[in-house]
């Protein structure tokens, strides 16, 4: 009975291990690895839902999940009243969603199952950072090719300067799994995790890894997390006033294309040009385009999740989203889950820098973190 037990723990490991490793290495889908790993996972909720399996879904974790629906069900009203097509809406509604599915889905394994293949999903993240890093170094444009004929999103060539650029659209994916294997006692896993960071050039990744583990150290994760959340409560009200700061002092006939810093300058000036008065409340709409002077182009997501957040979505949607993510912070808080809350409150200062809030990592990341909060949360000192 006990082989019996351990064999199955086995399989739910891999499977885990297989589901959360498509996400990161098949984020923008260019593989078709991602339809398959949601098939599954709709199987599986399928499964336990005819079963009537219940799961103990906290009441601030409820609220959160209302939060997510209406804000999807806005939107999608509101952009096919914008005119903007169903098919363009939907990447942008589904992980959204799918955030409840996700959840009920993580939460029928074991939360020690569910850890653990997260941290090994990210270790086999890590091994394809470095693999494609050499490979690069090696072969220089045929990887290029093979990666550009995928339509792979992401930077995959060798640099003026010899140096190999690495960069998967989930790279700062790392970030949250550095952090959570430092506070839950993989030291190893952690170093290896921001040393993939390091490779692929996320300086502000890197950056914000180092400093919350300092803050640590200084503060103990307890009084991290509340500061954390604090911290968190202050940026959502503070976001979006300081980048219309920027706009009003930014001069708006220059070029942005410089750096990745005056890139997102130039999604600042650009989106607030945009937007009309109805827009700031409403939102433009996900799905709609706008011209970035950042990218010199037209396109319908930008790299500052907060600032794209409230262009598609106005001050109605923003908000909606924001209290959801309060009343899982606050979830984490009660149940003192204190490691969840530090990635959280990591995850979204790095959305500055990134699109990831309202992205499949979103919904993975939450999953896990929830199925942490049945047991305890004490990181396993043995481990490493």
């Amino acid at each position: 009975m006990i082989k019996k037990i351990v064999f199955i723990d086995k399989v739910c490991l891999l499977l885990l291990t297989c589901l959360v490793f498509s996400f990161f290495i098949d984020s923008g889908d260019p593989l078709g690895i991602r339809k398959l790993s949601l098939l599954v996972v709709a199987l599986i909720f399928i499964k336990y839902a005819r079963d009537f399996v219940l799961v103990d879904f906290d009441r601030i974790v409820s609220w959160a999940y209302i939060f997510i629906c209406m804000l999807a069900l806005y939107s999608v009203i509101w952009s096919s009243i914008n005119g903007v097509e169903f098919v363009s809406t939907l990447p942008w509604i589904v992980p959204l969603l799918l955030l409840p599915v996700f959840c009920y889905v993580f939460m029928q394994f074991k939360p020690s199952i569910v850890r653990l293949s997260f941290i090994c999903a990210g270790f086999a993240f890590s091994i394809c950072v470095f693999v494609v890093f050499v490979c690069i170094f090696i072969y220089g444009d045929v990887v290029k090719a093979f990666f550009y004929s995928l339509k792979f999103p992401g930077w995959f060539y060798l640099r003026g300067d010899g140096y190999p650029q690495v960069y998967f659209q989930s790279t700062l994916a790392f970030v949250v799994l550095s952090l959570y294997s430092f506070l839950m006692g993989y030291k190893k896993c952690s170093a290896v995790f921001l040393l993939s960071l390091i490779i692929s050039l996320s300086r502000f990744g890197a950056f914000v890894v180092v400093l919350f583990v300092i803050l640590n150290y200084i503060l103990g994760s307890r009084r991290l997390a509340n500061y954390s959340f604090v911290l968190m409560v202050f940026l959502s009200f503070a976001a979006i006033p300081i980048m219309l700061l920027l706009y009003l002092v930014l001069p708006a006939n220059i070029d942005y294309q410089d750096t990745s810093e005056t890139v997102r300058f130039g999604h600042v000036v650009s989106v607030f040009s945009s937007m009309s008065p109805i827009d700031y409340v409403l939102g433009m709409g996900p799905g709609s385009f706008f011209y970035s002077s950042g990218f010199n182009e037209f396109v319908d997501n930008i790299e500052v999740s907060q600032l794209e957040l409230f262009r598609k979505y106005g001050l109605i949607g923003y908000s909606l989203f924001h209290l959801s993510l309060f009343c899982l912070s606050w979830n984490f808080l009660v149940k003192r889950n204190y490691p969840a809350q530090i990635c959280f409150a990591a995850f979204y200062f790095v959305a500055f820098s990134n699109p990831v809030l309202v992205t499949f990592l979103f919904s993975i990341f939450v999953s896990v973190f929830l199925s942490g909060c049945n047991e305890l949360t004490e990181p396993d000192k043995t481990q490493g």
